[in-house]
């Protein structure tokens, strides 16, 4: 976010908020600057539990702000703050992931159709704060605000519920709904990836139908998370899932890596 657009969010802010408030929030983020200061008198550890008391303020202080029609910039804001959350890698190996649903919450309340965040937080929020459930009912959520000619992502927030569905919640009716509804949603935007992406997410619905255990089906999706992983520990677990499933992770000549399919679902 610019200098620019803090400017005129402040005056926006000025029109309809009392002065107490607005003080408020500059006062919050005074707190953590000097939070942050002061915490480089202490130890590595002493320094990662203070800057995760830093970042639960900011969550708390971000839920209750009112929008105000500023709904989007304040989810830019608010994942601005997630990446720098997520990406502390050295922080998060001591206290852990456990503030990602609040941010993803949040996001989802203030801009449900923030299509590309969700995509990276789904992921995050399953695999390293373990809430798969929490990640189903926030795109149920975001799924009611969006529809296909938003973005050429959208049919991926249906694939996406349905890898936590069949994965990670044992649901294969659900997953059968969300990868038929991926496939239907892609085929109405057109375009040139719509049938590949569309094509894709029918086989794995057919999967399902066929077979609610199919190995098959648990490639496909173990395979979307390899190709859009965060990071090389995600992108290893994907890749050991599948083999752990009879399949076979090459790269091929042209240096993508080549997935084939067990022999037998």
């Amino acid at each position: 976010m610019g200098i620019t657009t803090v400017n005129k969010m402040i005056k926006a802010l000025q029109t309809f908020l009392p002065v107490p408030t607005i003080m408020l929030s500059l006062a919050g983020v005074i707190y953590l600057q000097t939070q942050t200061l002061s915490s480089r008198t202490q130890t590595a550890a002493e320094t990662y539990v203070a800057e995760a008391k830093n970042d639960q303020f900011f969550l708390d202080t971000q839920v209750r702000m009112p929008t105000l029609g500023f709904g989007n910039l304040l989810a830019d804001w608010t994942y601005l703050q997630f990446i720098q959350y997520f990406g502390d890698v050295k922080a998060r190996d001591i206290t852990g992931h456990g503030l990602i649903p609040q941010f993803f919450k949040i996001i989802v309340d203030d801009d449900p159709r923030f299509v590309q965040a969700f995509l990276i937080m789904s992921s995050a929020n399953t695999l390293y704060a373990f809430s798969p459930k929490t990640t189903v009912d926030l795109l149920n959520k975001v799924i009611s605000h969006i529809n296909p000619r938003l973005s050429y992502l959208t049919p991926y927030i249906w694939s996406y519920k349905g890898v936590d569905e069949m994965l990670f919640l044992g649901d294969n009716k659900a997953a059968q709904h969300s990868y038929e509804m991926a496939a239907k949603w892609a085929l109405e935007q057109g375009g040139k990836d719509a049938q590949a992406v569309a094509k894709r997410n029918s086989e794995t619905a057919v999967f399902l139908a066929k077979n609610p255990d199919s190995k098959k089906a648990r490639v496909t999706a173990w395979m979307s998370i390899m190709e859009n992983a965060l990071d090389d520990n995600m992108r290893g677990q994907a890749i050991r899932e599948i083999e752990a499933l009879g399949g076979k992770v090459e790269i091929a000549p042209d240096g993508n890596l080549l997935i084939i399919f067990p022999e037998q679902d």
